[in-house]
């Protein structure tokens, strides 16, 4: 994959994400490869060279020039710029478009003002694992409750899970109301996958296990929301649970485990459903268990971590200590066995040497 990027874009570095699409009706693969930061790392510019494809290919290469503007509509993006699809043009062309979009990033509370750029809201949350996690991890979601308001009244917290095979999450764990507030969880609204919860992990056909859960926002009664900010925190818990793993070498395995996705999901204003969006991501996995008039506004991870993954050590069964136990579980037999033998026959020969005295 690594090899096939870098021929397509002449880029070295490993994007931030590659999404791939296929539409069955024009029977085209889609290539989306996205670098979130400036990954030429050469004063804030970027520095790469893309050359135009071979006459007889039928692919083509269009680059844009494209910064956000400020317009009328919230729910719009609105993009300004310069298009030109090399060897066909020979300089680039002005351009200017808006488009609607069902996933934009939470913008802070201010009044929106079409004339400036919507700034981003301070909102952000961490993911942590309990340490050491043992055989029953729980996963700890952390916003601060100082911005941890619905952007509308319609908007309801989410966060979406993608668990490896090693993990799976018990259903009907969730089925407890009180549970479900002590946890601050409202509802586990979608498990889909590997939701087996007896097979170990060596036998599970799936990749894994995805869920979505509708999490509890501080209350909106005055006097408990006020101590609730105070608490400068909001913890949500999400109860995970390890497989059986195969024997290893050693006595722990690390599993990784990737950060959720957290995200305000809103009722749109207007319209059916979204129009399709070219800077949209789709298929995302939880786009279809909401109608198609809603929209995602995406909470940002927290900028204090490198990568977004959790790395956990689950206990297994370490090969190189099976023959001290084979030796021990011998032992153990051995020595239960030669305890019934006493039991059984010691005390049939302490009857016959009483017998005989009371003979005498």
């Amino acid at each position: 994959m690594a090899m096939w990027i870098e021929e397509m874009t002449g880029s070295h570095v490993l994007p931030s994400y590659v999404d791939i699409d296929y539409d069955a009706i024009s029977q085209a693969v889609i290539c989306t490869i996205v670098w979130s930061t400036d990954h030429a790392h050469d004063g804030g510019r970027w520095t790469d060279t893309y050359s135009a494809p071979a006459t007889h290919s039928d692919s083509t290469i269009e680059i844009g020039i494209l910064s956000h503007e400020a317009n009328t509509d919230p729910e719009d993006y609105q993009f300004g710029g310069f298009l030109t699809v090399l060897g066909r043009d020979d300089k680039p062309k002005p351009t200017r478009f808006q488009t609607p979009t069902r996933h934009y990033p939470l913008l802070d509370s201010a009044p929106y003002n079409p004339n400036k750029t919507p700034q981003l809201s301070p909102l952000r949350y961490k993911t942590s694992i309990n340490r050491p996690s043992g055989l029953h991890p729980t996963l700890t979601l952390t916003l601060p409750s100082a911005h941890l308001s619905a952007p509308d009244p319609s908007c309801k917290l989410h966060t979406y899970l993608t668990l490896p095979s090693a993990l799976f999450i018990d259903k009907y764990q969730f089925s407890d109301a009180l549970f479900l507030a002590s946890k601050n969880l409202v509802a586990l609204r979608s498990l889909s996958g590997a939701t087996d919860l007896e097979a170990p992990e060596w036998v599970v056909p799936q990749w894994g296990s995805a869920a979505l859960f509708e999490l509890a926002t501080p209350s909106s009664d005055t006097e408990k929301h006020t101590t609730d900010v105070m608490q400068t925190e909001h913890n949500i818990s999400i109860p995970l649970h390890t497989r059986y793993l195969p024997a290893s070498p050693s006595s722990h395995q690390a599993i990784d485990v990737p950060w959720p996705a957290v995200f305000w999901a809103c009722r749109a204003d207007e319209g059916s459903k979204h129009p399709q969006n070219p800077f949209d991501r789709r298929h995302l996995g939880y786009e279809s268990l909401f109608g198609p008039k809603t929209r995602f506004m995406h909470v940002a991870p927290s900028s204090d971590v490198d990568r977004l993954v959790e790395t956990i050590e689950v206990p297994v069964l370490d090969t190189g200590k099976v023959g001290l136990v084979e030796v021990g579980t011998v032992g153990i037999v051995v020595i239960a066995f030669l305890g019934l033998c006493w039991v059984l026959f010691g005390r049939v020969g302490g009857e016959k040497v009483e017998g005989e005295k009371k003979k005498q």
